[in-house]
């Protein structure tokens, strides 16, 4: 059994983030492999900062406060607290609009008992919460894994000690998944990205509040699906 802490950045859209959460708390009843605990990283500049603490607390969730930008640093706030105070083999990266399903642990235990460093999948569906459409988006070759469900052995993070466990290079609202995979390949850990069918191992749930657009993303997709559900119903939620 292995012991993986999920961090979470949260920021506005509570009524995402509990779906989310009841999505996550159904994976981790039926991964039961694996031992999770979750630390969520807050804002207290958030406009729903009342009701997206409560849904941390009401599903005893761990917390810490870290303004909403940078978001690399809220990013870093949220490893730091895992590294210092959590007893861990991996750190899983997710959003507070992402949906997993058990199924990725499959895919993905066979790395963990080989201890692997820095792995993750790459591709995952974009769902647009307003139009109900579906985008099946897969990173292109050299551009790494994607951000959720990335996992990040104790051993790399033993690696940035002396850099208090900052991942992430401070001060970014964007790009940070690369600039993350950057500074840990520089320490020698090759990115290994797993190249996965088309279940819906990850959502991603898109809003007008994301940084990035689903419209943007849709011109880079390799399938597109007009008003589909069917990829979330896999999921245990919606």
């Amino acid at each position: 059994m292995f012991k993986v802490v999920i961090v979470i950045p949260v920021y506005k859209r509570p009524e995402i983030w509990e779906i989310c959460a009841n999505n996550l708390n159904n994976f981790i009843l039926n991964e039961t492999a694996n031992k999770y605990s979750v630390i969520c990283i807050l804002s207290d500049d958030d406009p729903e900062f009342t009701r997206n603490r409560a849904i941390c607390e009401k599903n005893n969730y761990t917390y810490c406060l870290h303004p909403n930008y940078p978001v690399s640093d809220k990013q870093n706030a949220g490893i730091i607290l895992a590294a210092e105070s959590f007893d861990y083999d991996y750190i899983m990266h997710l959003g507070s609009d992402n949906f997993i399903h058990p199924r990725l642990m499959d895919i993905y235990r066979p790395f963990m008992e080989k201890q692997t460093a820095f792995f993750g999948i790459h591709r995952l569906y974009f769902y647009n919460y307003e139009t109900e459409q579906t985008i099946l988006f897969t990173s292109v070759s050299g551009n790494g894994a994607i951000g959720p469900g990335r996992m990040i052995h104790k051993s790399v993070l033993e690696e940035f000690k002396d850099d208090g466990f900052r991942v992430y290079p401070s001060g970014l609202n964007c790009n940070m998944d690369g600039g993350s995979a950057k500074r840990i390949t520089e320490k020698g850990f090759e990115e290994m990205i797993l190249d996965v069918d088309e279940f819906p191992y990850i959502v991603d749930i898109k809003t007008t509040d994301n940084i990035t657009q689903f419209e943007y993303l849709a011109e880079m997709s390799e399938l597109y699906v007009n008003s589909e559900k069917s990829v979330l119903t896999n999921l245990f939620v919606l």
